[in-house]
């Protein structure tokens, strides 16, 4: 199959988005199995075992059958299931959970039989249609279900935001122009030294991508407008809707190829594109102060109304003003940096005088803004100590004002020792930015966001455990979303810094592992189980990072003690980690398992965190029973 007059021709092979895809796939799947009950997750389990086993032996069309009928199957037990209790929901909603189920299912199919080289060579225009609609459907397919999800587990108010990180997630993931897998361009015209992929070789249309866009824009402000269409007379209200309406639309603005659909030309596009952003940073910054400043932070405004909302609202506008100019290139051409200098020493001082800072303590957020005033100009690391100094005094007049008094308890620690925790986490993030623009001190950097990560852990686990010691139906300190911001903006950093060469490879590893091993905290919170988890996924993810393949080589050979010893910290993390094992289990049965299902767990866990050793370092040895 090719198109002689685009260069472009199909080629049989791997499928380059598995990783992408199972981003949206594999949450909205652990969705239906928990709808369907017992039965969907015995009969996908059973299925996936049966599928690996005769993919294992080479029995491909029998492989490919199994899937088909695992996906048959489980759809037909969460209809039985959502019919059985048919009494507990709205008849609508249940029929709704079947189709989109069925879709979700339909869609999983598609990309297992993608995966197939015997079905590329065979139907390679049921593989183009296949893979097209696995990238394009995914995504409000899987948005949908995992909506479902979200609503199970947190408070219903709060889905619409789930949704929206969801979406946006998935739109960068999925909606952004990607090659076929299956095209082979031929060696043709390059732009800025790298070929040129035709359009015929993109999966998604711009039709397809625009749909997919409006759905992004639509769904968040669409859901929280379901939710509280009885009490929408609250101003509230309005702010949360112009959050959710303009999140999404600044994030398409802002990230490359978010609107890569629109019909124009795309030195256009990029203008559109920057005043969309504009506009909906704005919209943004109104529905802050709504929703969360004027709401949540009114008892540390200490200016009286209405010089409050003016010394609030001026320092937030000039202070995002600023950050608009600096993202567009504007400052320091455009903006003159002294005037923008100016502008920021202002909107500190309007800052600092809403929230109480006297007068007298006045001239320590004025340094620190005045520090890096100058530090944005000279690049000097002395002018921007002044301002990691102002910044910290600033931040402990705050925590020693509002926050020292009190005496209590925050889980197991006394809140001053929370107070320590957050200042001594706060200093290596004031550090790090300066370093880093600086391209001073790679090792020192790794180390200081190493230190920050742990203390990060340890602060998180003890202020979002905190809740679940107290009565039923007290106040949340720390919510979830928290922990999930915090931990993607730790690996989102770490992924940043490392590309750029300024984090060590294994800072990288390590800082990255500890903020994946915080989300365990949201599974059994009482359990402190974000220890044990980090143990047990460096251990695991060691030899991934350790061993690289020498030039010209694509096996990675370690020494049979280096495997050896692999082998034992493994297995030590796993014994270590046996408690948070039995606990999680113990979580998701609803009760105490019997000891041979701990075991077979803990026997699992420790087939699984040897796997990265076995693929990384042993895929090559095979054995061969005769």
């Amino acid at each position: 199959m090719s198109s002689a007059g685009a260069g472009v021709r199909f080629a049989p092979g791997p499928f380059k988005y598995n990783g992408r895809v199972a981003i949206a796939l594999v949450p909205a799947l652990l969705v239906a199995a928990g709808l369907g009950g017992r039965v969907v997750m015995g009969i996908l389990t059973i299925g996936t075992m049966l599928w690996y086993i005769m993919d294992a032996m080479q029995y491909r069309e029998g492989s490919i059958t199994v899937g088909w009928g695992t996906l048959l199957l489980a759809q037909g037990g969460v209809m039985l299931n959502i019919f059985y209790t048919i009494q507990n929901r709205p008849i609508a909603l249940s029929f709704l959970i079947i189709l989109m189920t069925g879709a979700l299912l339909m869609v999983t199919g598609m990309w297992v039989t993608v995966q197939f080289r015997f079905i590329q060579m065979q139907y390679p225009a049921v593989v183009l249609a296949f893979e097209r609609q696995v990238l394009t459907a995914s995504l409000p397919v899987a948005a949908v279900m995992q909506a479902i999800g979200i609503a199970a587990v947190t408070d219903l108010g709060e889905v619409p935001y789930y949704l929206c990180a969801v979406l946006c997630l998935m739109y960068y993931v999925l909606a952004r122009p990607l090659e076929s897998s299956f095209h082979q361009a031929k060696t043709g015209r390059t732009i800025g030294g790298k070929t040129a992929p035709p359009a015929e070789a993109i999966i998604q249309s711009k039709t397809d991508a625009f749909w997919l866009a409006v759905a992004v824009m639509l769904m968040p402000a669409s859901s929280y407008f379901a939710i509280h269409i009885a009490v929408l007379n609250h101003w509230m209200h309005f702010w949360s809707l112009l959050i959710l309406g303009c999140a999404p639309v600044a994030f398409l603005a802002s990230i490359p190829d978010g609107l890569w659909w629109l019909p124009m030309p795309p030195r256009f596009i990029k203008g559109l594109s920057r005043l969309l952003l504009v506009l909906a940073a704005f919209g943004l910054l109104a529905g802050f102060e709504g929703r969360v400043v004027f709401r949540a932070f009114m008892p540390f405004i200490k200016l009286p109304p209405p010089w409050n909302y003016v010394a609030v609202t001026g320092a937030l506008v000039g202070l995002l003003i600023l950050g608009l100019a600096h993202m567009t290139g504007a400052l320091g051409t455009a903006m003159d940096v002294t005037v923008a200098g100016s502008c920021l020493l202002l909107c500190t001082t309007a800052g600092s005088l809403a929230v109480g800072i006297p007068f007298h303590w006045l001239p320590a957020p004025m340094v620190a803004a005045c520090g890096l005033a100058l530090y944005y100009d000279s690049r000097s690391l002395q002018e921007y100590s002044v301002f990691v100094l102002g910044a910290f005094l600033t931040a402990g007049w705050v925590v020693q004002h509002h926050f020292w008094f009190l005496d209590l308890r925050v889980g197991f620690v006394h809140l001053h020792t929370v107070c320590k925790l957050a200042l001594a986490a706060l200093l290596p993030a004031l550090m790090v930015p300066g370093l880093v623009l600086a391209h001073m001190g790679r090792q020192f950097v790794g180390v200081l966001m190493l230190v920050q990560a742990e203390l990060v852990c340890v602060l998180e686990e003890q202020m979002f455990g905190a809740h679940h010691h107290e009565e039923p139906g007290s106040e949340i300190m720390y919510p979830a979303y928290l922990v999930i911001a915090t931990s993607v903006a730790g690996v989102a950093a770490c992924q940043a810094l490392h590309a750029i060469w300024a984090l060590p490879r294994w800072a990288n590893w390590v800082v990255s592992t500890l903020y994946v091993a915080k989300l365990s905290m949201l599974v059994v919170p009482e359990a402190y189980l974000v220890l044990p988890t980090a143990l047990l996924l460096l251990t695991a993810g060691a030899p991934v990072y350790m061993y690289q393949a020498e030039a010209g080589k694509r096996r990675v050979r370690i020494r049979p003690a280096q495997g050896l010893a692999h082998v034992l910290a493994t297995l030590i993390a796993v014994a270590l980690a046996r408690f948070a094992v039995f606990d999680v289990v113990q979580w998701t049965v609803l009760g105490r398992p019997h000891e041979g299902v701990l075991l077979g767990v803990l026997v699992m866990v420790a087939a699984a965190a040897l796997m990265p050793l076995v693929v990384t370092c042993y895929s090559h040895n095979q054995v061969k029973l005769s």
